[in-house]
């Protein structure tokens, strides 16, 4: 959820319509902390979201405590309901230890659109707190949008990098939404998929949305492999996806079938997503002697694509990620084509490829990165060159 503050600043705004002067000019001194500002914030503890996928319990201490001192400094005395709340929230003592520290977030997002070949602007993945808006059509647009909700542990340290978000994976789920095709249809694997943020948003495609093609979800990959090398990080992982209607299946190293047709999930419950074969697997990028997930054969390859977010913060994870790459991934040449790997004809000579359509033509990899020591993402592009493959920084095409 938002800043604790953020959401007593939206409730105080149902006060009086937002508190506007005569002259429609919002007033510069706060409303009061009355019934119509604890009515919201009764509304949003107690949503139906909130309730199944809480979030911290000292959030919601935290918030209930300001709600207090808010009612407080307005001279006005809490509601019965949020009274109860409050008597509930600070007197509670069940399961303290087991769930310490863990909390569930929730984003929700809006889908480009019906047609998978527009693209919406970048802020159309959003994480929004909406107690009360003066624009009912924005309303309407968030109660209809789709939402993910996600456990995660508040202290990285405690619960692992495997269980807290990134931002990185916030940008490879908008990028799943705003450039579908990359993912649609084909054959995807995720290196360190966490706590499933981005897994969550590739997997359901447009489904969510009601987005169909002739053969499923708009953007859906046809199979998605879903690894991390810690067990916890996998088990809150299937956790998540499987709040969110994402069915799994769990991979065993004697399953022989193959082929896609046989490993598409059938579900009869409309809300489960089924757009594609999801799959969760245990994978240490330094022992990839474990189990052949992902091996190669035929004349075309088994995975086309393999994504991940935020795992290029440590310098020594640069070869043994390139190492998972290359064997995943397996023959790069390409389409066939004459001209060189990533070119296109131009003027007189071969012209850079479009980020995208380079991506589609071939077995490739996209990382999306938070650049933290810039000494690191120079080591992996320069070792990346001299395996053989063809780093390129796509971020401003993206943007």
């Amino acid at each position: 959820m938002a800043p604790a503050a953020e959401v007593i600043d939206a409730c105080r705004r149902c006060e009086d319509g937002g508190a506007e002067t005569d002259g429609g000019a919002e007033s510069t001194s706060p409303s009061p902390f009355g019934d119509a500002a604890q009515d919201a914030l009764h509304r949003c503890v107690t949503h139906p979201i909130a309730t199944s996928h809480p979030p911290d319990r000292e959030y919601v201490a935290r918030l209930l405590k300001l709600a207090t001192l808010e009612a407080e400094r307005s001279g006005r005395e809490l509601s019965d309901r949020v009274g109860d709340l409050v008597t509930r929230t600070f007197t509670r003592c069940d399961g303290a230890d087991e769930e310490a520290g863990w909390c569930h977030k929730t984003y929700v997002y809006r889908h480009p659109t019906s047609d998978a070949e527009r693209r919406p602007d970048r802020d159309d993945v959003n994480v929004n707190v909406n107690v009360n808006d003066d624009d009912d059509d924005d309303d309407d647009d968030i109660r209809d949008a789709p939402s993910v909700s996600f456990r995660m542990h508040r202290n990285l340290f405690e619960g692992g990098t495997g269980c807290h978000e990134w931002h990185a994976a916030i940008y490879l789920a908008e990028l799943a939404l705003t450039h579908p095709k990359l993912f649609e249809h084909r054959r995807v694997v995720e290196l360190g998929s966490g706590c499933g943020v981005a897994a969550t948003v590739m997997a359901r495609g447009g489904a969510a949305c009601g987005v169909r093609g002739g053969s499923g979800p708009v953007g859906a990959p046809s199979r998605l492999v879903l690894t991390d090398a810690d067990a916890g990080a996998l088990a809150n992982l299937e956790r998540n996806l499987a709040a969110n209607d994402v069915r799994v299946e769990r991979y065993e190293s004697n399953d022989e079938s193959n082929d896609d047709e046989s490993n598409e999930l059938s579900n009869d419950d409309d809300d489960d997503v089924r757009a594609c074969s999801v799959r969760t697997a245990r994978l240490n990028w330094e022992d990839l002697e474990a189990g052949d997930y992902f091996g190669g054969g035929g004349s075309r390859p088994r995975v086309d694509l393999v994504v991940a977010s935020d795992v290029l913060y440590d310098p020594l994870n640069v070869t043994p990620l390139l190492n998972a790459c290359e064997r995943i991934l397996g023959d790069r040449d390409g389409d066939g084509e004459s001209a060189p790997p990533g070119t296109i004809p131009g003027d007189g000579e071969w012209a850079p490829r479009p980020w995208h359509e380079d991506a589609m033509s071939r077995p490739s990899a996209i990382f999306v990165t938070t650049l933290r020591q810039p000494e690191t993402l120079a080591l992996f592009e320069r070792v990346a060159a001299e395996r053989g493959f063809e780093p390129r920084d796509v971020t401003a095409e993206v943007t």
